[in-house]
């Protein structure tokens, strides 16, 4: 299979994280959980840039999620994880 490179660091930075943080935090107000992950770059020799977001509430997310954030982090039992800053936001 092959895998075609790209890069869309500018694309997250400018337009999916400004929302997602909005996201992150009607989330956080009403304790919803939730999952996201982004692939927004790949190159050439398969390496990849992710962000992920995991919102995990007690008694409140679903096995479902719980298996989606394990396939995401593997088997650490992540609470809350905020985006990763990309490089141009680290910058800022």
């Amino acid at each position: 299979m092959t895998t075609q490179e790209f890069n869309l660091e500018e694309v997250y930075d400018e337009k999916i994280s400004p929302l997602l943080k909005q996201i992150i935090e009607v989330c956080n107000e009403h304790d919803l959980p939730m999952v996201a992950s982004f692939c927004y770059s790949l190159d050439k020799d398969g390496k990849n840039a992710v962000v992920n977001t995991v919102l995990n509430f007690e008694d409140r997310t679903p096995e479902r999620l719980q298996h989606a954030a394990k396939a995401i982090y593997g088997e650490h039992n992540c609470i809350l994880q905020l985006p990763t800053p990309t490089k141009k936001e680290q910058s800022k």
